[in-house]
């Protein structure tokens, strides 16, 4: 069993080695899957962006190009999709893990 203090400290400190997802860029949907616990973000500029899990996500759609940054927390194996206009200047998604150790 995990201690308060260090499920809240994993669950709110990021490790900074990203992982990088290839994305679709299509104003589809597409799912991928979580390989670690984080936080999965788009960081671009893009007329649409949605990213989702279950039924609760962080997205916009907007018909001039913004600069956004988005962010959903995801377990490790935990499925989330996601939606990218085609004028995305990104071309990954990236999962940032949360730290295993102190």
């Amino acid at each position: 069993m995990q201690s308060k203090r260090a499920w809240i400290q994993h669950a709110v400190s990021p490790s900074f080695e990203a992982i990088h997802f290839s994305i679709t860029k299509d104003n589809a949907w597409h799912t991928l899957t979580s390989s670690a616990d984080g936080y999965v973000t788009f960081s671009g500029n893009a007329s649409g962006v949605i990213l989702e899990v279950s039924s609760g996500g962080s997205g916009f759609i907007d018909s001039r190009a913004l600069a956004r940054r988005h962010i959903i927390p995801v377990p490790k194996g935990q499925p989330f999709s996601y939606l990218v206009s085609p004028d995305s200047t990104v071309d990954t998604l990236q999962l940032i893990p949360m730290r295993t150790e102190d």
